[in-house]
């Protein structure tokens, strides 16, 4: 797990050339290779748009005020949040369609988070891992809700 957490950067500057080398190695050129639809991701592949999120997400003061294992967890999720993309994305209706990438994630970084890290065992390891994964799972969550108030079916996909 230390090797997990070296990754996670203490201030605003991100090590990108360790992370892909050791943490995103086996994702990243997926995800360099995944392309998106230009109206809602114009920064093009997954990969860039990953590193956008994460470079927004530790400039954030809110974020940096985060106790250290909330700020591991949280950066971890934001980097795993779109590894499920390259699995699922498909040309259809003149865009890419990015349908379940969301839970195809989830379930790469438990996998991923299990067996490469370790974190399987004590319960806090189960539980810094699912934290991490539920995050990731329900990432887009709050775009759907601002999309469509008063729909009640978000919250309880949120429960189950």
């Amino acid at each position: 797990m230390d090797r997990l957490i070296a990754i996670v950067p203490k201030g605003s500057t991100i090590d990108w050339p360790l992370i892909e080398r050791t943490v995103m190695a086996p994702f990243v050129e997926d995800m360099r290779k995944t392309p998106q639809t230009q109206r809602w991701h114009g920064e093009g592949d997954v990969w860039t748009h990953t590193r956008m999120v994460c470079e927004a997400l530790v400039k954030l003061e809110g974020f940096r005020h985060l106790p250290e294992r909330q700020r591991q967890e949280v950066f971890l999720a934001a980097l795993f949040h779109d590894i499920g993309k390259p699995a699922v994305t498909k040309w259809e209706d003149g865009h890419y369609s990015t349908k379940g990438h969301a839970k195809r994630g989830m379930q790469m970084a438990r996998a991923f988070l299990w067996k490469e890290y370790g974190m399987s065992g004590s319960a806090d390891k189960r539980s810094f891992r699912e934290t991490v994964c539920s995050l990731v799972r329900h990432h887009g969550l709050p775009l759907h809700i601002a999309e469509s108030p008063g729909e009640e079916p978000h919250f309880r996909a949120i429960a189950a």
